[in-house]
This record gives structure tokens, sequence and C-alpha cells, in this order.
């Protein structure tokens, strides 16, 4: 499913930071990254990602609502 990250405060695209793609705001994680790994948990998020638990639990949020809102219009 595509996700349009640009929605997502929390999300930022730089020309030449990991080539134009969606990133977490200040660092080189993709979203994605977090979202395919997810079922690892958010203790191994937080330690392997380096990214706050608060705004992993963001992104998942942005995600889930996102993916229910397409579900619902297509429906």
């Amino acid at each position: 499913m595509h996700i349009d990250w640009r929605e997502c405060s929390l999300v930022e695209t730089v020309p030449g930071n990991v080539s134009g793609a969606p990133v977490i705001r200040g660092t080189r994680v993709r979203p994605e990254d977090l979202v395919v790994n997810r079922s690892q948990g958010l203790p191994w998020l937080v330690e392997n990602f380096g990214i706050p638990a608060e705004t992993v639990r963001a992104v998942f949020t942005f995600y889930d609502w996102h993916k229910s809102a397409r579900a619902w219009h297509s429906a």
C-alpha cells in the first residue's frame, strides 16, 4: 500500500538525503523501514533505528489511520 508521507508532520524529504526519499525529520530513517520492521517491537525499533518511542508510535498512528481511511474509501 502506498502512503503519502508528505502529509505526516514527522516526515521530510530532503534532496540528496536518501535519494530524496521521505525520512523521519532530522534522520536518514525512512518511515517505511519502521513499518516493515514493526513486528520486531517498539524497543527493538528504538534501539536499532535511534528514533524516540513517541516518534515511532506517531508514525504508526499516521500509517494506521491512512491505511484505514483508504480501506473505508474503497469499500
